[in-house]
């Protein structure tokens, strides 16, 4: 007995159950799903850069300018797929 038969056995056949249109739908949310992942993925490991610059800042002026101007940086390119990924409505 193949596999295919015995999924559809304890499923039923999907193409019976379930309109191209609603499947086309499910594979759009995952993708979607996939994505904000990816983004928050990114976002995270700003934020953590981010933390670390705060953390590491001292008595030294100058040094801090360069943290600022770092963290600066880090929140004007922080984008996934082209989108901004601070200031954005999600």
């Amino acid at each position: 007995m193949s596999e295919l038969h015995i999924l559809k056995k304890h499923l039923g056949d999907f193409h019976s159950t379930k309109s191209e249109f609603e499947t086309k739908q499910f594979c759009e949310q995952i993708s979607d799903a996939n994505d904000f992942i990816g983004a928050l993925q990114v976002l995270n490991l700003s934020l953590k850069k981010l933390a670390k610059n705060i953390h590491d800042r001292s008595d030294d002026a100058e040094a801090n300018a360069n943290l600022d101007s770092l963290s600066s940086a880090l929140v004007q390119n922080c984008s996934f797929m082209g989108a901004t990924l601070f200031d954005n409505s999600f």
